[in-house]
């Protein structure tokens, strides 16, 4: 490569870098500004910092499915655990149901 178009392109470098750090400045302090750390979780969504999973809602859902689960689960081996009485053992269930509901009301 001769100097002279080593020269021109030291020449193109600089320019580059004299017109990129304008821009430069703009992304590092625009990042600054976005990136700071907000206790809103209404923007959780812009705030990668701020977890949407910690709001109150996302943990009353999940307390809400986590019951939901559970009821299913018991409701399924409740019916499987009647299917399984004998005539006598289903005869006491079903006066201790009804037993059950006319208290509880």
């Amino acid at each position: 490569m001769t100097p002279e178009k080593r020269y021109a392109l030291d020449l193109q470098e600089q320019d580059k870098l004299r017109n990129q750090k304008p821009i430069d400045e703009t992304i590092a302090r625009n990042t600054a500004s976005v990136m700071s750390d907000v206790n809103n979780n209404l923007s959780s969504l812009h705030n990668p910092f701020n977890n949407p999973f910690n709001s109150q809602i996302a943990k009353d859902t999940k307390k809400l499915l986590d019951l939901n689960s559970r009821k299913e689960k018991m409701s399924v081996d409740m019916r499987k655990m009647i299917m399984n009485l004998t005539q006598t053992e289903f005869d006491r269930f079903e006066s201790t149901m009804i037993e059950y509901q006319l208290s509880s009301k």
